[in-house]
């Protein structure tokens, strides 16, 4: 049976007896029902799980170090993706995570509904169903809902490969595009990229001038195909391509 797992507020050690934080508390004694003595997961802010006894009143003991048989995906993707309509981004957002996204970006775009202006208070629930997702699909870290921005100071932002999702016939297939980030590497030694962001745009696309730009910032266009994808469909559908490409989700495209 998997265990309940929680992510903790600090360094813990064997035999300590911890406050667990209050919606994890609430999760498991109201939610779960869970009796004294039962079996928790707990992952430390360091990455770390340890076995975890539930002692009732929000607290549990600390048994030990638990080994981990879920590492996070060797490639940290982020997910850079403009805010669709609605509460879509909130399913958006539990997926993503769920996959293996390692960072979230909501950008505003030229064509974003009312200039996709975000409230904080969307983006702390976004925070909130980040750490629900992580704790539910056994993540060790809970990923990151970063300040919004815009396409190109995204780009500009990041180390490492940044494609952008693009209908247009200069995009390239994720196969064509990972052979040119490895460069000169032979299939044999082919080692997917540690880090990777993809941006998916709005309803309608990103316009000329944000592809232009992404392009002069270094950014390459990625193919989704032929069909034309809500933004929360074209999203999931970029992260789990380049996870799988890169080999998170099984054998890398060069293997």
């Amino acid at each position: 049976m998997r265990l309940p797992r929680v992510f903790l507020n600090g360094a813990v050690a064997s035999g300590e007896v911890i406050t667990l934080p209050g919606a994890a508390a609430h999760h498991l004694g109201n939610v779960l029902r869970l009796t004294p003595g039962m079996p928790v997961l707990g992952v430390a802010p360091d990455g770390t799980t340890w076995a975890l006894a539930w002692m009732g009143s929000g607290r549990a003991r600390v048994l030990g170090r638990s080994p981990e048989p879920w590492p996070e995906p060797d490639t940290r993707m982020t997910l850079a993706v403009a805010v669709p309509r609605g509460e879509r981004m909130d399913w958006l957002v539990e997926k993503a995570v769920e996959l293996g996204a390692a960072s979230l970006v909501p950008l505003h775009t030229e064509r974003s509904p009312l200039g996709g202006q975000v409230h904080p208070g969307r983006v702390a629930r976004w925070e909130r169903l980040a750490q629900a997702a992580a704790e539910q699909s056994g993540r060790r870290c809970i990923p990151p809902v970063l300040p919004p921005s815009d396409l190109v100071s995204s780009l500009r932002d990041f180390t490492g490969p940044c494609l952008v999702a693009h209908p247009g016939g200069e995009a390239r297939p994720l196969r064509e595009l990972l052979t040119a980030v490895a460069g000169d590497q032979p299939a044999p030694t082919w080692s997917p990229p540690r880090a990777v962001l993809v941006a998916v745009g709005p309803e309608g696309g990103f316009t000329p001038r944000e592809v232009d730009a992404a392009v002069s910032a270094g950014a390459r266009l990625l193919s989704l195909g032929s069909r034309i994808l809500r933004v929360e469909t074209a999203a999931i559908a970029a992260l789990t391509l380049v996870l799988a490409g890169c080999g998170a989700l099984g054998q890398p495209a060069g293997g």
